[in-house]
C-alpha cells in the first residue's frame, strides 16, 4: 500500500506529505438483474464474465436459472461472488439467485419463495435498505400470490426498498410491440394498481425500452424493470437503471446504480503525423451535465500519442478530484487496445500507458469506445488545446467555443454518422 501511494503521488505530482484525495461518490453500488433463461451454458458464463469485468458489479440477481446453484461449482467464487442466497428451480422451471461480493456489501436474507427473495443490504457507514428480487410467474393465478406477498411486505415497510426483476407484466401499451391490434388495457391497469397499492414507483431506464422478445412474430414487451418506494428514491436520488442490449438471450440485462455514474470523454488532435497538436476532455454527471473540462498543447506528436495523453491527463484530473466509478470514453480503438495489451505499446508511450492502466485499475474506472459522433465535445476541446500554448488548462465552466455542442450532447442532438453516397 505504501508503494501504491507513492506511485499515485508521483503520477499526479503531489508532495509525499500530502494525503491522497477522498472519493465522494464511492457509495455507488451496481446490481445486475438478468433473466438469463439458463445459467449452466458456456454462452451465459462468457457473457457474465464480460459484464462483471466491464461494469464492476456488486450484486448479481439471476432469474430463471433452470439449474441448481450447486451445479456451478466454484464458477462464481472465481469471479469474486463468494456469498449467495437462492431459490433453486423446480425441475428446469424458474429459479432466483442473489449473489454478492462480500468485500463490497453484506446481504442478509429475510424471506424467500419461488417468486421473490427479500434481503437486507448492509454497508458500513450507509443506511440499510431492502432488495426484493422478483421472478413473477407467467401464470396469472400464481402471479396473484406474488403480489399478495409484496403488498403484505409494503404494508409493514419503513425502510428504503427496491423491487426488481422480471414482473411478467407491462404498465402501458407503449411497453408492448405486436402485430396484433388487440389492446390489453385491463392487464395494464391491474399492474399499475398493484404498483400503487405497494407504493412503488418506476425508476425508468436508459437503453433499450423493450426488455423481452420472443424472437419470432415481432412480439416484444417491457417485462423487466426496477421499482422502489419513496424512501429508497430519497436515499438514492441519483439512482438509475440502464438496460443493456440483448445478446444471445431473449431478455435484456438491467444494471441498477444506486448512485449515478460520472463519465469522461477524451480526444486527441494532431495536425500532421507527427505534428503540433493538443488534447482535451470533459467530465459530466449521470444526466450529461458539465462538471469540468480540460485541454492542453502538445508539440511534435502523432495521433495515437495525442489520444494517450488525453486519457492520461483526464485520469490524473479525475483522481485529484476524488472521482470513482468513472466511465472513460475515447473514439480511438488503438488507444484502448494499447491499454488492454492487444497491440504492442510504442516505447515513447510505455510509461504513460502503464500509469494510465494503474490508475484505471486502482480507482475502478472503466475504459470504453465511443463513436466519433458521440465524442464531439471532447474533439472541440482537443482542437482548442492545439490552438493555444498552455500545457494544461482545467475549466470549471464550459468555454464558449464548445458550449453549443455540450448542450447538443445533453439533449441528444449530436450529429449522426452519414453513409457515403453512391455515385
Amino acid at each position: 500500500m505504501v508503494n501504491d501511494r507513492i506511485r499515485v503521488q508521483k503520477i499526479i505530482g503531489i508532495p509525499d506529505y500530502c494525503p491522497l484525495p477522498d472519493y465522494p461518490n464511492s457509495s455507488s453500488m451496481k446490481l445486475l438483474v438478468w433473466n438469463c433463461r439458463g445459467a449452466g451454458n458456456k454462452v451465459f458464463k462468457r457473457n457474465l464474465r464480460k459484464f462483471i469485468s466491464i461494469h464492476k458489479l456488486t450484486i448479481l440477481v439471476l432469474i430463471e436459472t433452470k439449474v441448481q446453484l450447486s451445479s456451478m461449482g466454484l464458477f462464481f467464487n472465481k469471479l469474486g461472488f463468494t456469498a449467495s442466497t437462492h431459490m433453486d428451480p423446480v425441475g428446469k422451471c424458474s429459479g432466483i439467485w442473489m449473489l454478492w461480493d462480500t468485500f463490497k456489501s453484506t446481504v442478509m436474507a429475510l424471506d424467500a419463495n419461488s417468486q421473490v427473495i427479500h434481503a437486507k443490504i448492509k454497508r458500513d457507514n450507509f443506511s440499510d435498505w431492502i432488495l426484493s428480487a422478483v421472478y413473477a410467474s407467467p401464470i396469472p393465478r400464481s402471479r396473484d400470490a406474488l403480489w399478495e406477498n409484496l403488498e403484505s411486505v409494503a404494508d409493514n415497510m419503513t425502510e428504503p426498498c427496491l423491487v426488481t426483476g422480471d414482473f411478467n407484466d407491462f404498465a402501458s401499451q407503449n411497453e408492448k410491440r405486436s402485430f396484433s391490434s388487440a389492446q390489453d388495457h385491463t392487464r395494464t391497469r391491474k399492474f399499475q394498481a398493484r404498483l400503487n397499492r405497494c407504493k412503488l414507483m418506476d425508476l425508468g431506464c436508459s437503453g433499450p425500452r423493450l426488455t423481452w422478445t420472443n424472437g419470432r412474430q415481432g412480439l416484444a414487451n417491457t417485462l423487466d424493470r426496477a421499482v422502489c418506494n419513496t424512501e429508497w428514491r430519497l436515499q438514492f436520488q441519483k439512482g438509475e437503471v440502464r438496460n443493456l442490449p440483448r445478446t444471445y438471450f431473449d431478455h435484456s440485462p438491467l444494471i441498477v446504480y444506486t448512485e449515478g455514474n460520472l463519465k469522461m470523454n477524451t480526444d486527441g488532435n494532431a495536425r500532421g503525423d507527427p505534428g503540433d497538436g493538443g488534447f482535451g476532455g470533459l467530465i459530466r454527471d449521470e444526466k450529461g451535465i458539465w462538471i469540468c473540462g480540460f485541454y492542453g498543447k502538445l508539440t511534435k506528436c502523432s495521433c495515437i500519442e495525442a489520444e494517450i495523453w488525453a486519457i492520461y491527463r483526464g485520469l490524473t484530473i479525475a483522481f485529484e478530484k476524488g472521482y470513482k466509478d468513472l466511465i472513460i470514453e475515447t473514439d480511438s480503438m488503438d488507444a484502448i487496445d494499447m491499454q488492454k495489451k492487444k497491440v504492442e505499446v510504442i516505447s515513447s508511450l510505455r510509461s504513460l500507458v502503464e500509469d494510465s492502466k494503474f490508475l484505471i485499475r486502482r480507482c475502478g474506472y472503466t475504459l470504453q469506445h465511443v463513436l466519433r459522433e458521440g465524442n464531439l465535445s471532447a474533439d472541440g476541446l482537443a482542437k482548442m488545446g492545439a490552438d493555444q500554448d498552455e500545457p494544461l488548462v482545467v475549466m470549471e465552466d464550459a468555454p464558449d467555443g464548445i458550449r453549443s455542442q455540450v448542450v447538443a450532447d445533453l439533449i441528444g442532438h449530436s450529429s449522426r454518422r452519414q453513409s457515403p453516397s453512391l455515385p
